[in-house]
């Protein structure tokens, strides 16, 4: 009898731990959507801090420590990152160089509305660290944590002196260095899909091979941004475009 019991109290236990997990990694992987603050000295590692409230009219008063929840930092591989970045404002700061590699003075921020999710595809990494950032009029405390992330969108919020107007938008134009209009239907078709952005036109070609795309042979057209570095696949005869890949997602 004690025997079973005992038995069954394992297999419960099991079972118990394994719901647990089970509802933890589902919370995990669930998508939020918070407003906050990007911010950067390294402009090749971003940070992301959600706040309790946000002011998006007038919020400039808005990034003090008791305002910020714990931030996140992470590579800045999402869509329409170029488009975000020009959003950004500079901020004259003094900070701790032990704490973050960058540039002393400056900090770039813009206050955004993000969706995002942990990124299961990446190890996580729960380590934890607390910085300063000593503004003109105070001193910012940041708590923050390295946890890899996805970014499925980040719309900016307009609340600081810059405006939309004073974003402007690419256009797709032509050229001769173009006989096949690769670059200009790489840019149109971007902007179709509604990906704002500053890279498609300065986008260059840096290699033309033969390749195949969903079984198909293909043009893979190589072009010099970003990290492992964005491709285009187009039909071989028509010249027009298949598919379009960021190479960092």
């Amino acid at each position: 009898m004690n025997k079973t019991s005992n038995r069954i109290k394992i297999k419960l236990s099991v079972l118990f731990n394994s719901l647990f997990w089970l509802l933890l990694s589902v919370s995990c992987s669930k998508e939020k959507k918070e407003l906050g603050y990007l911010f950067f000295v390294d402009p090749d590692y971003w940070y992301f801090v959600p706040v309790k409230s946000i002011n998006k009219t007038l919020c400039v008063d808005d990034f003090k420590s008791s305002n910020l929840k714990t931030a996140i930092q992470f590579q800045p591989f999402f869509k329409n990152r170029f488009y975000v970045q020009e959003t950004l404002d500079t901020v004259e700061i003094e900070s701790d160089k032990k704490k973050i590699n960058y540039n002393p003075n400056h900090l770039k921020i813009t206050p955004v509305e993000m969706e995002y999710s942990n990124d299961e595809t990446r190890q996580p990494n729960y380590k934890r660290d607390r910085f300063s950032l000593r503004l003109k009029k105070s001193t910012v405390e940041i708590n923050c944590v390295f946890t890899p992330i996805k970014i499925s969108k980040v719309t900016p919020i307009f609340c600081y002196k810059r405006k939309k107007s004073d974003v402007k938008i690419c256009e797709c134009k032509k050229s001769d260095d173009d006989p096949n209009d690769y670059l200009f239907k790489i840019c149109t078709y971007l902007k179709s899909k509604g990906d704002i952005s500053f890279q498609p036109c300065k986008y260059k070609v840096t290699k033309i091979t033969e390749s195949t795309y969903d079984g198909k042979k293909a043009i893979e057209v190589s072009l010099n941004c970003c990290y492992l570095g964005d491709r285009a696949y187009f039909d071989p005869q028509t010249k027009e475009l298949i598919d379009f890949a960021y190479g960092a997602e």
